[in-house]
């Protein structure tokens, strides 16, 4: 029903504001436990992509090979739907900013945070990504 609803989400908002009045050092685990939980599923992941698969492709394929099976005759704007892949592992990373003025020395500490987050996603998306690549079937 729509009261329970209501209450179901009075509930949940509630909890989030004691969370965030007294619960800093909460927050500060759930992050750290985010990253690990992040970077083991994406290392879960790249090994499944290419330990299971029977066969897979070749390193020329992964980097050199290009496929346009969607119908859009645009080779530019394939690419960029290609690319929302890579741009999805850059989502996140703001974590560092919005809990900046939480940490001690700030001004050193968030751009560190922030720049750290930038280039471990970028290595976990690349790895993602390259497994991907790397099982996919092609049938010319």
């Amino acid at each position: 029903t729509k009261y329970s609803t209501l209450g179901i989400y009075a509930v949940i908002l509630l909890l989030h504001a004691l969370l965030n009045l007294f619960g800093v050092r909460v927050l500060d685990l759930f992050n750290r436990v985010s990253v690990i939980w992040h970077l083991a599923g994406v290392t879960l992941i790249a090994a499944v992509l290419v330990l299971v698969p029977k066969q897979h492709q070749s390193v020329s394929f992964v980097f050199t090979h290009y496929v346009n099976t969607t119908g859009f005759h645009s080779s530019l704007y394939v690419s960029a739907i290609g690319l929302l892949l890579a741009g999805y592992t850059f989502c996140g990373y703001d974590a560092s900013a919005h809990l900046s003025e939480e940490t001690e020395h700030a001004a050193v500490a968030a751009p560190r945070g922030i720049i750290r987050a930038i280039w471990m996603s970028w290595i976990a998306g690349a790895v993602l990504i390259a497994g991907m690549l790397y099982a996919v079937r092609y049938y010319a």
